[in-house]
């Protein structure tokens, strides 16, 4: 009796991998793309150039559709960059449109704004299923959801310093 009830455990413990896996397939991550430091003032390699940086998605704004997570923009936890260029797409309900050069460098005043509890703030890239690239977030927040809605969308959950719903906000 002990070998197939090892055989019944053995089985219900592949089949609950088999099911958390599959469930955590369809959501994005998040790879670190480059730190907001001086270049001029650290030894990088030619390597770190060649990555995006923030200053470079600045000077391109206009090449993305940008957003801000945060109930207020002098209070913004993050941004979100979405290219315009390619049909993949970035969704959120609490994400705020940045349509002027002046707005998003006020948002990035407000998250560049020195912190004692942040050193260096990084650029993320969002990275969907198939390892494809959806756009750039740069924030302090070390984890943030995003989830596949269709082949050519993710939603992006709000960022919250406070740990509560958006809806605390309203």
């Amino acid at each position: 009796m002990d070998a197939k009830r090892r055989e019944y455990v053995s089985i219900f413990i592949i089949a609950l991998l088999i099911l958390l896996i599959s469930g955590c397939a369809n959501y994005g991550k998040l790879r670190v793309e480059s730190r907001n430091v001086n270049i001029a003032s650290t030894k990088l390699s030619t390597e770190y150039s060649e990555k995006m940086t923030i200053d470079k998605l600045v000077n391109n704004w206009q090449d993305y559709d940008i957003y801000y997570s945060g109930y207020r923009s002098d209070r913004a936890t993050g941004i979100m960059f979405d290219p315009k260029e390619d049909d993949l797409r970035l969704l959120g309900d609490w994400w705020e449109k940045i349509d002027s050069k002046e707005s998003l460098d006020f948002v990035l005043s407000w998250i560049n704004f020195p912190r004692f509890y942040f050193e260096i703030i990084p650029l993320y890239r969002m990275i969907g299923p198939g390892e494809k690239v959806y756009g750039y977030m740069y924030t302090p927040f070390t984890h943030v959801t995003f989830k596949q809605v269709d082949e050519k969308s993710m939603y992006v959950y709000y960022l919250d310093w406070t740990g509560g719903d958006a809806e605390d906000f309203q």
